[in-house]
């Protein structure tokens, strides 16, 4: 269920944590949203860690953090789920999921030219001054192998 955002700063982080983000994306909601994303569409990697192309990638990571929040590793890695709930916005933690690899789709360093992309994205979507800060330098920095 989609709930309501309180205000345009609120992200539509909601939509994010659907049990298949990739229906979403299917529909074109990402990029309807998000056209950057465009870019990394069908974009193919071949790494060590990657195994999927760029989009469904990002969309899997979307998925496993799904999980984390709903304790679906418990069992496993109890620690996940503390961390979670430990988080003060933890829809951020779905941005970086969702764009951390954007920068894939264009010339230069992924991590330097996603921030810079992730950044612009965010203040398009109204989210706040914090956000702007955290998100580009989570996704730079965090996932980027």
């Amino acid at each position: 269920m989609i709930r309501k955002r309180k205000t345009l700063s609120e992200p539509p982080v909601s939509a994010c944590r659907s049990e298949n983000p990739q229906t979403g994306y299917g529909a074109g909601l990402i990029t309807l949203f998000i056209p950057e994303f465009k870019k990394i569409r069908n974009l193919a990697q071949f790494t060590y860690y990657h195994s999927e192309t760029v989009d469904l990638h990002s969309l899997k990571t979307l998925e496993t953090l799904h999980h984390i929040a709903r304790g679906m590793y418990g069992d496993r890695w109890p620690m996940f789920k503390q961390v979670y709930d430990e988080l003060k916005n933890p829809e951020w933690l779905f941005l970086v999921g969702l764009l951390h690899d954007v920068g894939k789709g264009y010339r230069g360093e992924h991590p330097v030219r996603g921030a810079e992309i992730v950044a612009r994205i965010l203040k398009r979507l109204g989210l706040s001054e914090k956000a702007a800060r955290v998100i580009p330098f989570s996704s730079s920095t965090t996932f980027s192998w």
